[in-house]
Formats: structure tokens, C-alpha cells, sequence
């Protein structure tokens, strides 16, 4: 992202010098100042708020501090030929020392975070009434927001401009949590995610995969999408048993932030589902009638659920049904009940749905007490 700032400049004698805040830029790459750091020999750079120190020598396990006049970080890494990372954070100059294996290096440099710049403005003037430009990059290192500042400083002092910006992931998921909710044992549920790239170049897939009972159905991404493109996979859940599976959904690319992942989850179900598995109605006086109390059921199959039979014993009466002769696939219809007991007492009975579910009947407990 570049944005330029345009400078009217009236009788400016003196040299121009810029600086950016934020996290690190590359310092050259090279140690330099003090005295020469040994055993082992190696190279150091400064980029995205670390410093590395990498050995070219090998015969000696790395080991490294680095400290400023504020701060002592402990250096991770090492191992013979190996590296160390050092993580930290400053705004403006920074003068300190890497101390490696016990020999130290003084060190400096300066901030410049996600924010860079290049200018018109170079030399030591510029004309009454003249201007240049200076314009300012945006390269984002996280994801979230990111501040700095621009600071120029002339004859008349310092001017400084606030920069900020949001980083955000190099790929992302329309989602990355899916849930498929209740599924059929033996059937399927699809859903899709998006994949989206959003680099400025085209991103490179070198696999998609799901885990568990998911698996990938469809996939619009093929070996790669151009920078800003999506993409569209498609996913299936075929339980193979009763109860809660998970899975995850992995995207392998050429992205920094390679791979990324989706939580998958659902459940596997019977394929025909009542909302309760008993109803108890109040105390009532015998001879009179309850209110209604209902029974939802749904269809988790694919296809048609027909009924062969909808009954309720005892003293129970059905005394609404919005089912009929069938449902379709993914439908759900309601039964209502009313309870008139004839004797005083507990009273029991049950409420059976016979159809063409492989988990016909399905039975609903009743009970309730006449007074």
C-alpha cells in the first residue's frame, strides 16, 4: 500500500533525514563496530522485530544475549552451525550488544517497523516555494494493527506524521469453524468455504485435505488463484456412527502463513429424531382434558419419510398432527397430545411413530395422574 506526501517547502538550507517507528528493518546484515565477534564467526540481520545471528563456522554450539541500555533478551536457538532468534521491540535508534558465546559485538541501528519510505527530497536544499515528495509503503509483518510515524527533520525541526495500517492474513477461510449440526448415520451433508488470497501475487496450492468422517467433494482452487482471487471448496459429512466427530479442513500453500486450517464438526444421528423421548402432564381431574403438549419429529434422511402409523395408548388422545402421510427429507412435523385420565392415579402410555426410518419405531414415554 503506498500513500505520498506532497511538501511545499520554503527556504530549506540544511540536509533532510527521515525516520520511520515501528518494529525492525534489515540493517545491513553484517556485524560491524566493536570487536570482532568469534567462535563461532557468523552473520547478523535485523528484519521483523528479530535479530538472528546465523554461524558459518559449525564446531561450536551457539550461545547469545542481547542487550540494550533498557533491556536483556535471552537468545533462543543455536546448536552447532546452527542460529539464534532474539525478539524484541524499540521506536528510533537503538544502540546495544549481542554477546555470543561470550564474546561481545556492539551493535546498532534503527526502527522502521511495517512502514518504509522513499523521497523526492535528497540533498542538502531544496528552492523557496519548491516542494517534494515523499512516499510512504505499508508491508504489513502480523496480522492487526500496526502504527508509526514519518519524521522529517529540517532547519525548522522536527514533523512528524502519524502512519497507521491493519495487516491482515495472507489467506483466509469464509469460515473456520464449520459445523454440519445433526446428520444421518449413513448419509451426507455438504458445506463450502471460500478461500481467499489476498497477496498481491498468486498463490500456489500443494494440497487440500479433510480428516475424520469429511471429505473434500468439490474444489474450484485447482493448483493455484491469482492475487486477490477465491476460490471455493466444497466438504461432505458422512457420520458412520452415532454422536459428535470432528475433523480439520488443511490448506497447504505457498503463503507465509501455510498451512491454514478449518475446525470441522458434527453429529452423527439417527436418521429419525423426536424433540423428546417422554411427556408428563400435570395432575388432572378425571374426566376433564389437559392442555396440548407436542412432539416434534425430524426427518434426517435424504429422501421421503413415510409413516405407516401414528398412536397414542391409554388414556392419551392425539389431538393434532401436521405429519400425514410423510415428510420430506429434512422436514419436521408436530403431534400434539391431550391427556383425560379416567380413574384417579399414576397413569402411563406411549406415543409410537411406525414409518420407513431404519429406526422405526420411534417411541415417546406419556405419563400424568388423574385426580
Amino acid at each position: 500500500m503506498n500513500k505520498s506526501l506532497a511538501l511545499a517547502i520554503f527556504a530549506w538550507i540544511v540536509p533532510l533525514s527521515f525516520a520511520d517507528s515501528g518494529g525492525f528493518t534489515n540493517s545491513g546484515g553484517s556485524l560491524g563496530g566493536g570487536s570482532p565477534v568469534s567462535n563461532p564467526a557468523g552473520t547478523l540481520t535485523i528484519s521483523g522485530g528479530n535479530l538472528g545471528f546465523v554461524s558459518t563456522g559449525g564446531g561450536t554450539v551457539i550461545q547469545a544475549t542481547f542487550s540494550t541500555s533498557s533491556t536483556v533478551e535471552g537468545c533462543s536457538g543455536g546448536g552447532k552451525g546452527g542460529h539464534i532468534t532474539c525478539s524484541f521491540t524499540f521506536t528510533g535508534q537503538f544502540t546495544g550488544t549481542l554477546t555470543v558465546n561470550g564474546a561481545a559485538q556492539a551493535i546498532n541501528g534503527s526502527t522502521s517497523g511495517p512502514f518504509s519510505q522513499t523521497n523526492t527530497c535528497s540533498g542538502s536544499s531544496i528552492a523557496s516555494g519548491a516542494s517534494c515528495t515523499i512516499q510512504v509503503t505499508f508491508t504489513p509483518t502480523a496480522t492487526g494493527s500496526a502504527s508509526g510515524s514519518l519524521t522529517i527533520t529540517d532547519d525548522a525541526g522536527a514533523q512528524t506524521v502519524a502512519l497507521t495500517g491493519s495487516g491482515s492474513a495472507p489467506v483466509s477461510f469464509s469460515r473456520t469453524n464449520l459445523g454440519f449440526g445433526q446428520v444421518a448415520v449413513g448419509t451426507s451433508a455438504a458445506k463450502t468455504v471460500t478461500v481467499t488470497n489476498r497477496l498481491n501475487v498468486a498463490l500456489t496450492f500443494s494440497s487440500i485435505a479433510a480428516t475424520g468422517p469429511f471429505a473434500i467433494a468439490s474444489n474450484t482452487c485447482g493448483t493455484g488463484i491469482a492475487a486477490g482471487a477465491n476460490c471455493a471448496v466444497g466438504l461432505t459429512f458422512t457420520p458412520a456412527a452415532l454422536g459428535p466427530a470432528t475433523g480439520v479442513l488443511t490448506v497447504t500453500d505457498s503463503a507465509n502463513t501455510s498451512p491454514q486450517t478449518a475446525n470441522l464438526s458434527g453429529t452423527g444421528a439417527q436418521p429419525v429424531v423426536l424433540s423428546t423421548s417422554s411427556l408428563s402432564f400435570n395432575s388432572t381431574v378425571v374426566g376433564t382434558n389437559t392442555s396440548a403438549r407436542s412432539v416434534t419429529v425430524t426427518n434426517l434422511q435424504i429422501v421421503t419419510l413415510n409413516f405407516t402409523s401414528i398412536a397414542a395408548t391409554g388414556s392419551f388422545t392425539i389431538a393434532s398432527n401436521t405429519c400425514g402421510p410423510s415428510i420430506a427429507a429434512g422436514a419436521t412435523c408436530t403431534v400434539g397430545l391431550t391427556f383425560t385420565p379416567a380413574t384417579k392415579g399414576s397413569v402411563t402410555a406411549t406415543l409410537t411413530f411406525t414409518d420407513s426410518a431404519g429406526n422405526s419405531p420411534q417411541v415417546v414415554s406419556l405419563s400424568g395422574s388423574g385426580q
